[in-house]
């Protein structure tokens, strides 16, 4: 059958779209070849032969597409460009889904008579992962012994610290406490509010679609219980800064059992969101800081800021240790945090840094770097983002087939699409590549 150039203009976009390493071409027809890789021995003076199974062949994938326009000779040339490189590369088929594979023969071909028309023939096989699972639990203890040390070494420099700026007189020290009271009532008042309400729907059993997926474990009754009595136990260690002790170390030791409780509620990505914001270092306290003061009132305006600073890297730990029971859904994702936590580490050892306090800098670059390795070895072994793209809306159920062989991966779609009805997919949104 022969097509006129207009024609084939009108009809390239019915076809579905192919992309190798985000190359796009249209794609009319492809096979697949499989099987059991089999060794066949055959022994003199017996009759028959003796097969070995070998494992599994590799998948082997010939795709027939073709380039149609004014773009189509560079399309063309980087396709060309992406397939001799080395390695492997994202395939994204419309009906075989997302694959990572090596292209092993690629032909062009432009038809006799016809301009801004070229056929394609591609050969792909796939690529095995061979890494296997890391090994972290090694690494998550460690990050846990050096998050003890990060609060202990912290408590240390603020009570040395707060006993000089407390020397001045017993207002020094309210000043503190009162610092940590409305630090505390802050924090109080935002984990009451609406938001963390709705993160229950990752503790329900169930399958609660695309919110929280099925991992809960349960009922609704029992997590709004828990949730009350985890509330009601921090509203009690939050009042209890206003009868504590003026000393450095009953203050140090009051906010610490907060933060302590304030970190045995939720999932990761709960205790995530709630002790990311407590992580955030303002420009004064980057700067550094008296640790002595000539007058009452100088002792009052320097106790605000070290106290700020020793609440922050009070949350620091227990960040890192949320940060290394989470787990990211790509690797895209999981390099970002890895940026934003570099950021936020490089901050707290700045400041330990320019106020010589050599013992919290030294246990923050310790646990920088456990936290840091934990998350790029997590994100290693992940997939990354992609961008799904079709030519029409596809219900999600058809995308999950299409995209993963998995139509039970709708809800994920749905979740990271953002689609208002499972109907009606965007036509292009950030997916996983595998």
């Amino acid at each position: 059958m022969s097509f006129s150039l207009s024609t084939l203009s009108a009809i390239t976009g019915e076809f579905l779209q192919c992309t190798f390493r985000g190359v796009p071409f249209a794609v009319y027809g492809s096979s697949e070849e499989t099987g059991r890789r089999v060794a066949q021995h055959e022994y003199p003076g017996h009759a028959g032969i003796w097969s070995e199974d070998l494992g599994r062949k590799g998948r082997r994938w010939k795709i027939r597409g073709l380039l149609v326009g004014p773009t189509c000779y560079t399309q063309r040339d980087l396709l060309s460009m992406a397939i001799e490189r080395r390695g492997p590369g994202l395939l994204i088929h419309p009906s075989l889904g997302i694959l990572n594979a090596v292209c092993i023969s690629y032909e062009f071909a432009e038809r006799d008579g016809y301009t801004n028309v070229i056929d394609l023939t591609l050969e792909f096989v796939e690529q095995t992962q061979l890494l296997s699972k890391l090994m972290t639990v090694g690494l998550h203890a460690a990050l846990a012994v050096a998050s003890m040390a990060t609060r202990s070494v912290s408590a240390a420099g603020y009570t040395n610290i707060c006993t000089k700026l407390f020397s001045h007189g017993a207002v020094v020290a309210q000043q503190a406490r009162s610092t940590m009271s409305d630090w505390t009532g802050t924090v109080v008042a935002s984990v009451n509010g609406p938001a963390l309400t709705s993160r229950l729907g990752a503790d329900v059993t169930g399958n609660n679609g695309r919110y929280y997926g099925n991992q809960g474990t349960l009922t609704p009754s029992q997590a709004l219980d828990n949730l009350t009595q985890w509330r009601g136990s921090l509203g009690q260690a939050a009042s209890s800064m206003a009868s504590s002790s003026l000393s450095p170390d009953a203050l140090s030791g009051t906010v610490i059992s907060f933060i302590v409780v304030l970190a045995g509620w939720g999932d990761p990505a709960a205790r995530m969101a709630m002790l990311l914001p407590l992580c955030s270092l303002s420009a004064d306290l980057l700067s550094p800081l008296p640790q002595q003061a000539g007058t009452v009132s100088e002792a009052q305006q320097l106790t605000v800021p070290w106290t700020r600073f020793f609440l922050s890297c009070l949350a620091l730990g227990p960040l890192a240790e949320a940060l290394s029971d989470w787990q990211p859904a790509t690797a895209t994702e999981g390099n970002a945090m890895i940026s934003r936590m570099a950021a936020v580490y490089d901050d707290f050892q700045t400041a330990a840094g320019n106020n010589g306090l050599d013992d919290l800098y030294l246990s923050l670059a310790d646990l920088s770097a456990k936290s840091l390795e934990d998350l790029s070895q997590k994100s290693a072994v992940l997939p990354d983002s992609v961008t799904v793209t079709r030519n029409r809306p596809v219900p999600s159920l058809v995308l999950g087939q299409q995209l993963y062989a998995d139509a039970g991966r709708s809800d994920e779609l749905m979740q990271r699409s953002a689609a208002p009805h499972p109907a009606f997919m965007p036509l292009s949104f950030e997916g996983k590549s595998a």
